[in-house]
């Protein structure tokens, strides 16, 4: 299994998707960052499974059931995670 890495803005990202959820349900927003996490966990067994997002060596998984994605890069040590965004952001300028 690949190491797994969150960088302090996907673990930003996260946490701000929690807070606008869990103002308004907070078992909901519980289930929501549980499938961003088990999301990014599976990716440890697959870390090239996910297509290439237009710049370079930056991939994207979505979250099922959630619109959320998930991006990556995949490096010597592991797998980074850089974003997670809700579909309908402008993701593409992260």
């Amino acid at each position: 299994m690949t190491a797994i890495f969150w960088s302090l803005p996907s673990l930003r990202d996260t946490r701000r998707i929690s807070e606008l959820i869990k103002a308004q349900d907070p078992a909901a927003a519980l289930k929501v960052v549980n499938a961003i996490e088990t999301s990014v966990e599976r990716l440890g067994d697959f870390p090239l499974s996910a297509p290439i997002v237009e710049r370079g060596p930056l991939r994207k998984i979505s979250v099922p059931r959630y619109p959320y994605l998930v991006f990556y890069r995949v490096g010597r040590t592991g797998i980074t995670v850089t974003r997670v965004r809700h579909a309908h952001e402008d993701w593409p300028r992260l």
